[in-house]
C-alpha cells in the first residue's frame, strides 16, 4: 500500500465531514422545497398564406420570425388574463389565480429552432399543470389570429398530468457530494502539498 494512500485512510474523517457539509445543506433545501409538476402541450408554428407567389420555404421563414414573438407573447399577461377569465369560470380554484401568477408559472421552449414550440406549466398539482397548459395553448390560438389573421398555431399533443414531480434535486445533490470530495481531498492532502508533513516527519527522525 502507497505511502499517500495509507497517509489519506488515516485522514478518512476529514473526507467524509467535508462531504457532509457540502450535501447536508442541499438534502435540507430539497426537503423544504414545495414539489412541482410540470405538465407540457405542444403546438406547431406555420405562417399560413394564399398568396400563390409564397412558397413553402417563405412560409416556414416567416414562421420561425413569428415563433420569436410568440415565445416572449405567451407568457405575457396578454394571454393569460384570458387564461384566469376561462379557469375561473370552469373551476373554483382558478378564481384565485391571477394574469400574473399564471404568467410566472408558464415557460416556452423550442428545441432546435424548430417551428414546434413547448409550452411548460409547473404546479404543485399535476392535474392543474395540465389544465393550465391546456388552457394557454387554447387561448393563444385564438390571441394568434389577431396577429396573422390565419391560423398560424396548430395543436399537436395536449397536456396531460405529469405521473412524477419535476425535480433536479439528485443532480444538486451529487454536484454538492462531488465538491465535498475534492474539498476534502484538497484538506486532507494540504499539510502534503505544504511540505508541513514532511517536516515533522524529519523532525521525529532526528529525534
Amino acid at each position: 500500500m502507497s505511502t499517500l494512500l495509507v497517509y489519506l485512510l488515516k485522514r478518512i474523517w476529514i473526507i467524509i465531514l467535508a462531504v457532509a457539509v457540502c450535501v447536508g445543506p442541499v438534502i435540507y433545501w430539497s426537503n423544504s422545497k414545495p414539489v412541482e409538476y410540470k405538465a407540457s402541450a405542444s403546438a406547431y408554428i406555420l405562417r399560413q398564406t394564399t398568396s400563390t407567389s409564397t412558397n413553402l420555404y417563405q412560409e416556414l421563414l416567416a414562421a420561425l420570425s413569428l415563433i420569436k414573438d410568440y415565445k416572449v407573447l405567451i407568457p405575457s399577461t396578454a394571454v393569460t388574463a384570458s387564461v384566469q377569465e376561462a379557469l375561473a369560470a370552469q373551476y373554483e380554484w382558478g378564481k384565485a389565480l391571477t394574469a400574473e401568477k399564471l404568467a410566472s408559472q408558464v415557460r416556452i421552449e423550442n428545441g432546435n429552432e424548430s417551428h414546434i414550440i413547448a409550452i411548460n406549466v409547473t404546479d404543485k398539482d399535476p392535474e392543474k399543470a395540465a389544465i393550465i397548459a391546456n388552457a394557454v395553448l387554447d387561448a393563444f390560438k385564438q390571441f394568434s389570429k389577431k396577429i396573422t389573421i390565419d391560423d398560424s398555431v396548430i395543436e399537436i399533443e395536449a397536456a396531460q398530468p405529469p405521473k412524477a414531480p419535476t425535480s433536479s434535486n439528485k443532480l444538486y445533490i451529487g454536484a454538492a457530494g462531488l465538491a465535498g470530495l475534492v474539498l476534502g481531498f484538497l484538506i486532507a492532502l494540504l499539510p502534503v502539498m505544504l511540505g508541513i508533513d514532511s517536516s515533522r516527519r524529519r523532525r521525529r527522525t532526528a529525534a
